[in-house]
């Protein structure tokens, strides 16, 4: 009898046809997992700046196309609306609040009734930012000295709930060329900006934007660097870091006083500077940026953006754009105040799923408050916070058991804290006249020992000692 090879076993031929495509397969798979490895360890471990040296071989730059951004749209959601208790859920947010009033730092702690602590600046020196730690109880603060003589001096001093200075770091320099640019008509724009500090959530190092054309990061255990900004930005009001510490977001004023975000990443060359938002740096009457902070995944950021473009812009409506999508959302709007409402500040909870955002109208004096909110960054669903005061409120904090105010009425001063299911409840009151800690600690920044008093440069020169000490700042016109 004449045997037949089975359908299921396969001829001489066919087995060498399947040995070879099974070693092609196995070479694939190999290669495929050299690649992973080799990216994962240059995404993790190389970390170096832009201008910092590199032993490695020079890598070729491709030209990318980003995709452009969308005009912006409001988010759909199947969801429920939210209820009042889940929008006042803050879960992840600390239950210190770190507030500047009147000059001082004053801590409270919103989940006990321990009393609260004032921390003053030394004589002389002045708060001019502070920033709370995303990850535990310290807070980071930007001194500047009131000195005539020495206007433009920076310090940054860290302290601890308690008020003890933790580190301090010194002779910073100030914001450089940050005079004011004379235009046309004699007016003045490009006025030199408030220094502000933030924290990257990541690594806990700290970024000062001291309102020049440079920036100063600052490792909380070691010592500052000086980062240049890229061209073509020239004046920073503001920079963050990314939560996942690969860019930085920079406000920028032009020479016309309309401002604008801009992202790119110390860790490569200054091609990758960017404008984000408005969406078109080519376009006019877009609009200005009023404020921006980063989404809590890093994916975008979400911004006020006011339909003026001067320096006259306070508010506007509260977007989010997705950075890598380009795509732009409309999250909320001043329509409940009326026409001509506007939203003047936001504050996302530290999960990223919910916003309170502060809406004001116009009036004699400039904005008066009109009322705060709470809504899901996507989804339906929309929370008036009850507030009973005359004057309005001043600032607003997530904390661990909701959300905290600083409201005002007839100079007294009132922390009051929304939980969910429960009615609004004081937690601090403070008189007018009155000192807003009776018995609490105060910290003398002079009193700490500076660990890194001066700043390198981000190069090469940097371990030269030559280049170690900044050149002192020009005092604003």
């Amino acid at each position: 009898m004449t045997s037949f090879p089975s359908q299921h076993q396969p001829t001489d031929a066919r087995r060498h046809r399947l040995t070879r495509l099974g070693k092609y397969v196995g070479i694939a798979i190999v290669a495929s997992l050299l690649a992973a490895c080799a990216d994962e360890t240059t995404t993790r471990d190389d970390r170096r700046f832009a201008n910092e040296p590199s032993t490695e071989n020079a890598i070729t730059a491709v030209s990318v196309t980003e995709t452009p951004i969308n005009p912006a749209a409001t988010p759909v959601s199947d969801s429920a609306p939210a209820s009042p208790e889940s929008m006042l859920t803050a879960n992840g947010a600390p239950d210190v609040v770190f507030d500047l009033l009147d000059g001082a730092i004053v801590v409270i702690d919103a989940a006990t009734t321990a009393p609260p602590v004032r921390i003053a600046p030394p004589e002389g020196w002045a708060f001019s930012s502070i920033a709370p730690s995303p990850v535990d109880d310290r807070v980071a603060a930007l001194v500047t000295s009131a000195a005539q003589t020495d206007p433009g001096m920076l310090e940054v001093a860290l302290y601890d709930r308690e008020g003890s200075v933790l580190d301090r770091w010194t002779d910073l320099p100030g914001a450089e060329n940050a005079s004011a640019t004379p235009v046309a008509d004699g007016e003045l724009v490009n006025a030199s900006a408030a220094p502000s500090i933030t924290w990257e959530p990541a690594s806990g190092r700290l970024l000062v934007a001291p309102g020049g054309a440079e920036l100063l990061t600052i490792d909380t255990d070691g010592q500052a660097t000086v980062l240049p900004v890229p061209s073509p930005v020239q004046r920073v009001e503001f920079a963050a870091w990314s939560p996942q510490d690969d860019q930085i977001a920079l406000l920028a004023r032009d020479e016309e006083g309309g401002a604008a975000i801009w992202v790119y990443s110390p860790y490569v060359d200054g091609v990758s500077m960017r404008q984000v938002a408005p969406p078109n740096a080519d376009a006019s009457n877009l609009g200005s940026v009023t404020k921006f902070r980063w989404l809590h995944d890093g994916s975008g950021l979400a911004y006020i953006l006011s339909e003026s473009s001067g320096m006259d812009a306070q508010g506007g409506q509260l977007y989010t754009i997705n950075l890598k999508l380009g795509i732009r959302l409309l999250v909320a709007t001043a329509g409940r105040g009326g026409p001509a409402a506007e939203i003047v500040d936001f504050v996302p909870s530290p999960d990223g799923q919910t916003v309170a955002y502060e809406i004001a109208i116009p009036d004699s004096d400039g904005w008066q408050f009109h009322s705060i909110w709470v809504r899901p960054v996507q989804g339906e669903g929309v929370y008036n916070i009850p507030v009973d005061v005359a004057d309005g409120v001043d600032d607003f904090w997530w904390a661990g058991n909701g959300l905290v105010s600083r409201q005002s009425a007839n100079g007294v001063i009132d922390y009051v804290v929304n939980e969910p299911g429960l009615a609004p409840t004081s937690i601090l009151t403070i008189a007018p006249g009155a000192t807003p800690v009776a018995a609490s600690p105060v910290a003398n920044v002079a009193a700490a020992t500076p660990t890194s008093a001066t700043p390198i440069p981000a190069s090469p020169a940097a371990a030269a000692p030559d280049s170690a000490t900044p050149v002192s700042a020009t005092p604003p016109a």
